[in-house]
């Protein structure tokens, strides 16, 4: 179907218009080196970790690190390479201990008749808690996702787009946890690898395939920040210098909100030199998955299939590096998302 040149700048920031992401540069299905020109590699199954018995000792991470990660559709497996980390020996934090966690990716999306070509930064925040003792992560929680503002062309009026999930629903004891990662101290780095999170879905297996759509008989959507609506609701900006995405190729009603699941899962190498309450260092993102549930037109109700399935095939496509910058902090084990968003927190718009 050929849409006019308006109808192209859609879907934003806690999604960033992804349907799940995709890794290229990674070894994957018994073949190594990037796949041919055109070709997408899907992070649609991430691989188990090994278990703390296979890991053996080393200075840091083995492998090499992942090239691109690209919001597509694809159907192959995603390897997450090995870790390589000794066994832990003392440390200044012997006790249950909490981190707040932001890892900065790199981000970008290509030219469309409506949407100007760009690169920016998304920020995504968590918590983890860490178990020294045992050498596990008890507790990972998403606290909050921050994405560029997408710049429409001329042909779209020069109009901007923006999205996001209130800070407040992250605290929500609705809010799903993983639990059962890694965290592996070798003298001064901290390698943390906690379990693959969903929210707004229930999967028989956390890393195993991810949904195509939302159609898929494995997508279960579950109602994470419990306002009836099934995911998590994303609100998009509507104001004067913002316009959301419109709900057919007519433009005569916008969205308001989406309802989205997504999938997080990266591995992160902290330097723990100084044993203070700040780390910094890498992070390697082994999944940025996101499945699209619904949506809601403003001043009306929920999206109609039409509308919905409009959406759905309109929206830019996005690439994440799969490095990024992590920075965490010590918490308290009782913090709450905001408190660790507060500790890391970036400018927004």
């Amino acid at each position: 179907m050929k849409h006019s040149a308006n109808t192209f700048l859609l879907l934003t920031a806690a999604g960033c218009g992804t349907s799940n992401a995709v890794i290229t540069g990674l070894p994957v299905g018994g073949q190594s080196g990037p796949p041919a020109t055109g070709s997408i590699v899907s992070s649609s199954m991430i691989q188990p970790v090994p278990p703390t018995a296979a890991l053996h000792a080393s200075a840091g991470v083995g492998g090499a690190a992942p090239a691109l990660i690209s919001a597509s559709a694809g159907t192959a497996a995603v390897t997450s390479g090995s870790i390589a980390v000794a066994p832990s020996g003392n440390s200044c934090r012997q006790a249950k201990y909490s981190l707040a966690v932001r890892l900065t990716v790199d981000m970008s999306w290509d030219e469309t008749v409506a949407l100007m070509a760009g690169a920016d930064k998304l920020y995504f925040w968590s918590k983890l808690t860490i178990e020294p003792s045992t050498r596990t992560i008890s507790e990972f929680r998403s606290c909050g996702t921050l994405a560029p503002v997408f710049h429409g062309t001329a042909l779209a009026g020069n109009s901007k787009s923006f999205q996001s999930v209130p800070l407040a629903k992250y605290d929500l004891p609705s809010m799903p946890s993983a639990a059962g990662g890694l965290a592996m101290q070798n003298e001064s780095l901290l390698t943390l690898l906690p379990g693959p999170l969903v929210v707004g879905l229930r999967l028989p297996d956390p890393a195993g395939p991810w949904p195509q759509s939302s159609g898929d008989p494995s997508a279960l959507p579950v109602d994470a920040d419990g306002d009836g609506k099934p995911g998590v609701t994303s609100l998009m900006r509507n104001d004067a210098m913002f316009a959301s995405a419109p709900t057919s190729i007519l433009q005569t009603e916008r969205i308001d909100a989406t309802y989205v699941a997504n999938r997080v899962a990266f591995r992160a190498t902290l330097n723990d030199s100084a044993c203070s309450d700040t780390f910094a260092g890498t992070a390697e993102l082994m999944a940025m998955d996101q499945l699209l549930l619904g949506c809601h037109v403003q001043n009306r109700d929920d999206c109609r299939s039409e509308e919905f399935s409009f959406i759905a095939d309109n929206r830019p496509q996005i690439r994440f590096g799969a490095s990024a910058v992590a920075d965490a902090v010590v918490l308290p084990n009782d913090a709450s998302c905001a408190q660790a968003v507060q500790v890391l927190e970036v400018p927004g718009p």
